[in-house]
């Protein structure tokens, strides 16, 4: 209790580093010759000796940091106790000292060892000889899916399945045990299944005699360099096979092929139809019966096309869809079908990606890939890669459609050039045929070497022969007065009926000379037609005339007029030769001819049906033809529009048609009010109208010009669409919270909100508030790179102004058709 020292072994003024003499008074070592590592004197109470000593308190291994005699810093583990006399008093105290110093700083070393291996990017696992697992770092369980207290005194081999498709395997492991390093690429499986491919490598762990005692392995993810590495090997191999073929069916089937397993356990390729609709080209999988079964099911279960997902929303936007996990929130949401949705879950679909093809600024088609089996989950990288297989199947595709294109180009003028010379050759053989007899019977006539009796027959042969070569001259005339919008017509009211009986008394002779049975049928006598007489003698003649040159002897030709509704219907049946199915849908074009050979039965320029349904169409009527075939016969049906009871017209008219048409005028009769209601219905079927093309169709024009909303608002009105008119895109989408139009028209260059943004806009709607209603950029902005981001924003088609209202026309008709 004085402070005197009684005793102090060697150990403890080794572990001080002070001499045992300079312990002798506790108090003067308290006071100053022991250092607190902070500098600071030690204070009264701190040491476990001095407490034992003054407190009876019992201390049980207390570090202390503390500077040694040398300066030194060092930590002592101290242990302290009163020692007692008989009556419990305490009498003096003992402390024992461990130097731990050396121990400590080894277990540090082990703390920022341990703490380097959490940081470093690697794998790293340690395990004793045997294999237990006795270290595991954080990016290990990262990369295999094993928690280190999961996997912490487990054999290394039971974490990773050492069978023919995994490694490290048995043998490598004995080669580490026998103290040799393994390095080398293999394939762990991860805990949810899948494969990870890795750089790895074992080193075996020594004590200070060279025993192996552990085995240390790290390993490197390769799998993006992995996927690195397919992917260029499968673009090279998929550029070889998109250049092997101009077949882009065959091609498209290749790249789907090819993208399993590689990059998908399931691919497939939808494309567009030249009538818009989506056609399955192709499902690939490594089961042949599970490929037959897709097909099946998309049979039974077509995409739906407003899909907020997949193939649909791809085909809207035009931009490409990465689902990196399909959960389960997102099936039942898309799939609205039990019976599907139960088959998607079956599937095990684990993520996807949708990719379109695209050419040209034109959408051809969608390429989607799914994982399923592999448990792959996809990354922006591999969405870059699917998007260069697309980019470069699209380009493939479309060269082969203009390949195609450029075919069927060829073989179109192939064939107008072989109908050219066929139709001179016919021309000529048509007029040099009459002119050989009229020149040889002139010449007889002219040398006086005839009879009276030759004589008349000369003139007879002459007379027909000039009326053959005059009707052929007309014909060819009519033709071009038809391709030059020359060819007019005066309209009257004209009995139909007079018209039909004046044609049948003509052809009568023809008939009865091929022993035909020549039959008139009319319902009612009374109907009446506005149109130009002689034109329309032309139509029933040359109707007729075709029908008895057609006929085989003792056959029958039968002409039929008859009202139905507000049209005159004109019929001309036959049983004679027919028309070949593949020839039928050319029976009314110019220059063609069903045989046109050398050998064929029949004369005649080609010239006649196709005269017959111009001048038809020009009386604002409409021809058609019906055939079963060779052998069968043909019946020609021409309907006419009828006249009011009364009804009175005279019009002389530039004729409409394909090429050209020109203005009608209306003439009405001056003081005669009454009639005038009646004139102008019988007119309203004789001028040369653009017929009625968008009836009902609801189209909202977005246009920030008035004078083009306007001119849109008129013309498509008159077209008896259904038109509301919108000055900006904010006003537009006001209008498509109150209604829901079938197609949009509207223009790219408008202030605070332009035509890109604004179907953005409109494409993040909901389908059933408009999202996905058709839409056409009309605009003043026609690069071909505003086309493509026209149709990229959600377009699906792309007009230049000045717009042709024809070509608008046709574009919205065939959106709403497509839609």
């Amino acid at each position: 209790p004085s402070g005197k020292m009684l005793r102090g072994n060697k150990q403890f003024s080794q572990i001080w580093r002070y001499p045992t003499e300079s312990f002798e008074n506790y108090a003067a070592f308290r006071e100053g010759k022991g250092f607190h590592p902070d500098g600071r004197r030690i204070q009264s109470g701190e040491w476990p000796l001095e407490r034992a000593l003054r407190s009876g308190e019992q201390v049980h291994n207390e570090e202390i940091e503390i500077v040694r005699g040398d300066n030194t810093r060092a930590t002592i583990e101290v242990s302290a106790g009163p020692i007692r006399d008989a009556a419990g008093n305490s009498i003096a105290a003992v402390v024992m000292l461990d130097d731990v110093t050396e121990r400590k700083q080894a277990e540090e070393q082990i703390r920022f060892q341990a703490r380097l291996l959490e940081t470093v990017g690697q794998a790293v696992i340690a395990s004793d000889v045997e294999g237990h697992i006795t270290y595991w770092n954080q990016a290990s369980e990262e990369l295999f899916g094993w928690s280190r207290d999961e996997v912490q005194g487990k054999d290394v081999m039971e974490i990773m399945p050492t069978d023919a498709s995994y490694a490290p395997s048995v043998d490598i492991m004995e080669l580490v045990r026998s103290g040799q390093q393994w390095r080398g690429e293999t394939e762990v499986r991860h805990r949810k299944g899948h494969n990870v491919p890795l750089l790895t490598v074992l080193s075996p762990v020594m004590d200070e005699r060279g025993q192996v005692v552990g085995i240390i392995g790290t390993s490197t993810d390769l799998t993006e360099r992995k996927r690195r590495e397919e992917g260029q090997r499968l673009l090279a191999e998929a550029g070889a096979a998109l250049a092997s073929s101009l077949d882009y069916t065959t091609t498209l089937e290749s790249v789907a092929r090819l993208a399993v397993p590689t990059l998908a356990d399931w691919c497939s390729v939808d494309i567009l139809g030249e009538d818009g609709t989506l056609q399955r080209l192709a499902v690939t999988h490594q089961d042949p019966a599970k490929v037959q079964w897709a097909y099946e099911l998309h049979r039974r279960y077509p995409p739906d096309p407003d899909s907020p997902v997949g193939v649909a929303n791809v085909l809207r936007t035009g931009r490409s869809e990465l689902i990196e996990e399909i959960k389960d929130e997102l099936l039942v949401e898309v799939v609205k079908d039990s019976e599907l949705l139960q088959i998607a879950r079956d599937l095990g679909l684990r993520s996807s990606m949708n990719v379109p093809l695209v050419a040209r600024g034109r959408i051809l088609g969608v390429l989607s890939f799914l994982s399923a089996e592999s448990g792959r989950i996809y990354n922006n990288q591999d969405l870059e890669l699917a998007e260069e297989l697309a980019r470069r199947a699209g380009l493939a595709m479309d060269n082969a459609l203009l390949y195609q294109e450029a075919q069927q180009a060829r073989e179109v003028a192939e064939v107008a050039n072989r109908s050219k010379d066929e139709f001179l050759a016919t021309l000529s053989h048509e007029l040099r045929t009459p002119l050989t007899a009229m020149v040889g019977w002139t010449d007889l006539m002219r040398n006086k070497m005839l009879t009276p009796e030759q004589q008349e027959r000369a003139l007879e042969v002459i007379a027909r022969s000039t009326r053959t070569q005059t009707q052929l001259i007309e014909d060819l005339l009519d033709v071009s007065r038809i391709i030059t919008g020359k060819l007019r017509i005066r309209m009257q009211r004209v009995p139909l009926g007079s018209i039909v009986e004046a044609a049948v008394e003509t052809v009568r002779p023809a008939a009865e000379a091929k022993k035909l049975k020549l039959h008139c049928g009319m319902t009612e006598q009374d109907l009446y037609v506005a149109g130009d007489e002689s034109r329309l003698q032309q139509i029933v003649w040359n109707l007729m005339a075709n029908a008895v040159k057609f006929t085989p002897p003792d056959g029958v030709v039968e002409v039929t007029l008859s009202a139905i509704n507000d049209q005159a219907c004109l019929q001309v049946r036959d049983n004679g030769r027919g028309i070949a199915a593949e020839f039928l849908p050319h029976v009314f074009d110019r220059f063609r001819q069903a045989d046109s050979s050398s050998t064929r039965n029949y004369g005649g320029l080609g010239l006649g049906l196709s005269i017959v349904r111009h001048l038809v169409e020009m009386h604002g009527g409409n021809a058609t033809v019906q055939s079963e075939g060779e052998g069968q016969g043909a019946l020609f049906t021409i309907t006419l529009p009828l006249l009011q009871n009364g009804a009175t017209a005279a019009l002389s008219s530039p004729a409409p048609n394909k090429e050209t048409t020109g203005k009608v005028t209306e003439q009405v009769p001056e003081n005669t009010p009454a009639a005038a209601p009646i004139i102008r219905n019988a007119l309203s079927h004789l001028a040369p109208r653009v017929e009625s093309r968008l009836t009902g169709i609801k189209i909202l024009v977005v246009e920030d010009n008035d004078d083009t909303r306007d001119f849109l608002s008129v013309t498509l009105n008159r077209e008896a669409a259904v038109v509301q008119a919108a000055a900006s895109a904010r006003e537009a989408m006001e209008r498509l919270r109150n209604w829901q139009p079938d197609v949009l028209v509207c223009d790219i260059g408008m202030p605070e909100t332009d035509g890109y943004e604004f179907i953005q806009q409109v494409r993040a709607l909901p389908p059933l508030q408009g999202g996905a209603v058709s839409a056409i950029a009309l605009t003043a902005f026609a690069r071909k790179e505003d086309r493509a981001r026209s149709l990229t924003a959600g377009f699906q088609e792309h007009l230049a102004k000045p717009v042709q209202i024809e070509k608008l026309v046709a574009a919205i008709q065939q959106l709403v058709s497509n839609s």
